[in-house]
Formats: structure tokens, sequence, C-alpha cells
């Protein structure tokens, strides 16, 4: 590897964490076919109060990953609120050995059901984060999956092909806790 080569590279990894240098074999990470209603540079998330209690770092700095993603900035602003009617992602925790990390369900204002992405637009959605698959893991590893199911509420699919897209599920072997060029070229269309 020549020198210059291997300086920038040790500079990304200084500098960008686990930020992936983008290349023409990095498979595009999928988009619903619907969208989330809100307006998307306007857009604030809501912990409930066991998510906060556990997860509160871990979510911060994966809705910060989202905003300040390396390339853009795409959501302006995406904070947390204390008013839940306020919020397009309610963040719930649960407890139970089904095998998921986390789970983004889509639903549409005054109506209770979990409504499918590919064939309705949403208004909101709840991330639940598993206490049972993530007790014991690092905050850097729940960032992962909370930047994983934030992803979804923002219209992106799974991106399984991919190992370096935040879009990949854990099971498939995700190797990256933080936002890809791969997934912010995939928001900003779905968001243009």
């Amino acid at each position: 590897m020549n020198r210059l080569l291997s300086i920038f590279l040790i500079a990304i990894l200084l500098v960008g964490g686990n930020y992936q240098i983008a290349s023409a074999a990095d498979t595009a990470t999928p988009m619903y076919v619907y969208n989330l209603t809100w307006n998307i540079r306007n857009i604030y998330y809501y912990n409930t109060t066991s998510a906060q209690n556990t997860y509160a770092t871990s979510i911060s700095n994966a809705a910060k990953n989202w905003y300040y993603p390396g390339w853009t900035n795409s959501l302006n602003p995406f904070t947390r609120t204390a008013i839940q009617s306020q919020s397009a992602i309610d963040i719930y925790t649960y407890n139970l050995n089904d095998g998921y990390n986390g789970k983004c369900e889509f639903y549409i204002f005054g109506y209770s059901s979990n409504y499918d992405p590919d064939a309705i637009d949403w208004d909101w959605c709840k991330v639940k984060l598993n206490d049972y698959n993530l007790s014991g893991e690092s905050l850097t590893y729940i960032q992962g999956v909370v930047a994983h199911e934030m992803g979804h509420a923002f219209g992106l699919k799974h991106n399984n092909t991919n190992q370096n897209s935040i879009m990949c599920e854990s099971s498939s072997g995700r190797q990256v806790y933080t936002v890809q060029k791969v997934d912010n070229d995939s928001f900003r269309v779905k968001h243009p």
C-alpha cells in the first residue's frame, strides 16, 4: 500500500471512527415504497422513562449520528422532546427472548395498528429496544441498534448484502455502529 493511502486511511480511523469509504461494490440501501409524513428536517424523538433510564446515551449518539453523518446535515433538528405528541419516533424497551435486538413499528395517527411501510405512508414509529438481548452490550453496539431502527423510521429497509451498512441486521453480520455513506445516500434519495 502506498504511503499516502496509508496516511489517509489512518486519518479516517482517527477522525471518522467506523465511517466507511464508499466503493463501487457497495450495495445501495433499499427503501420502503411509502414515507414518514413528518417534515424530515424538523423531527424529534421521545424516550419513554425505561428507554431514557437505560439507553439515553446510545439513543442520543444514534440521533446525532443521523444528524451529523459526516456527509450532510440531513435533519435539522433531530433532538429529544419531552412532549410525546411532538415526536415522530417514540422509543420504548421490552424484555423478551425473541431473537431481536430491536424493532420498529409504523403507525398512523388515530389508529393502533402496526402498518406495512410498503403499503401506506406512516405518521410516527415505535422503536422498541430489547433489554433481554442488549443487557451487557457496549454503548457503541446499542447505538448501532438504535441507529438501525431509526433508519427504518426514516424509510430505509434492511441491507443485509452489505455488512458495512447500518441497515444490515446484526444477525447478518453488520460490521458498523454508525450511519454509513451508503445509508446516507439512500436517505438523501428518500428525503431530497
